[in-house]
């Protein structure tokens, strides 16, 4: 081995040399016991939290995903419930926890919004988490009471410019999705309607029912059974494509307020800077798994459109989804109190 002096390549010393070469072989140990690591990955049962209660979508979406990846992967997962706190006890006790791929979450996309809507939200969405996939979407339906002389959104948004703050819209929790697509439209369309928060779908549902409400934009799960019964109307999806389960309903962009392609989603997260084999891994076994019959049909009955992402695929439409959402709540003002 040599060494340059001035213009002038000599011998290295004995004891540098060996310096050197004492080096190499600690930084070749490291590189093999990390490839060594990722390829055994998993070694070990991996925990799912699901900072919710039992029996929710996001509950139903953990647990019909981690069975399969239990079996492709030889590693039981097992879901973990840890509620609270709207899901950031546990979105925040993941993104705390060693980034080894053995610490996930399953959560829909109110984990993004929280850190805009809350001041003393605790984790970053960007970048204390690994964006691992999107698991799949939940179409919007705008529905209306009955009673409302509309047949479509065209002739509601007619209704609704023609009497500004007369109707009101059932949120399901301010800043949710529905409420900030309904803000979305609001601006669009040039409305003025009189935004009604609830403490979550089941009530705002019951009283878009009763007719103390005369619209809401929720995950279409929420309205099917009601809408089947003639209880509620739907005039317009959320999708750029129409909902199989309401085929006959036309889209936003459709009925005319085109750019229009907002939803509900579920993805998987683990810590942030997990090693990109491991990603690699879930990533690989996630999409296999969402392409089998009993976890399609699964996700299907509950209204979630399977799709299952690239990590790289997955950080994009996060940031597309925050640069969206911020504006939205910038421009409405919308503020929770912590």
């Amino acid at each position: 081995m040599l060494e340059r002096k001035g213009t002038v390549w000599k011998p290295l010393s004995g004891l540098r040399r060996c310096a050197i070469l004492r080096g190499l072989a600690v930084l070749a140990l490291w590189s093999l016991n990390g490839i060594a690591a990722a390829q055994q990955y998993p070694n070990k049962p991996v925990r799912v939290v699901v900072p919710a209660p039992p029996g929710g979508l996001s509950d139903v979406v953990a647990r019909a995903l981690s069975q399969p990846l239990g079996e492709r992967l030889g590693q039981p997962f097992i879901v973990e419930n840890r509620p609270g706190a709207s899901g950031i006890i546990g979105i925040d006790f993941v993104a705390k926890s060693a980034p080894d791929g053995y610490t996930l979450v399953v959560y829909p996309s109110i984990l993004i919004l929280m850190p805009m809507l809350l001041k003393n939200v605790p984790y970053d969405a960007v970048r204390d988490l690994t964006p691992v996939s999107l698991l799949g979407t939940v179409p919007l339906a705008f529905v209306i009471h009955p009673g409302v002389p509309a047949a479509n959104l065209r002739e509601f948004i007619a209704l609704a410019r023609a009497s500004p703050g007369k109707y009101a819209f059932g949120a399901s929790g301010l800043g949710s999705v529905g409420h900030l697509t309904a803000e979305r439209i609001q601006r669009e369309a040039g409305l003025n309607l009189l935004i009604v928060p609830y403490k979550g779908a089941a009530p705002a549902v019951i009283d878009l029912i009763g007719g103390r409400v005369s619209i809401m934009i929720d995950p279409v799960p929420n309205f099917i059974e009601h809408i089947k019964a003639g209880k509620l109307k739907p005039i317009a999806v959320s999708t750029r494509d129409r909902v199989s389960a309401l085929s006959d309903v036309p889209t936003l962009a459709e009925s005319g307020l085109a750019g229009f392609e907002d939803g509900s989603w579920y993805g998987l997260w683990g810590p942030a800077r997990m090693p990109r084999d491991v990603v690699n891994a879930l990533n690989r076994e996630i999409t296999g798994a969402l392409k089998t019959p009993r976890v399609t049909e699964r996700l299907v009955s509950q209204g979630l459109v399977p799709i299952g992402s690239r990590s790289e695929d997955f950080g994009a439409f996060i940031n597309a989804e925050i640069g969206k959402y911020s504006r939205v709540i910038k421009d409405a003002n919308i503020k929770i109190a912590d």
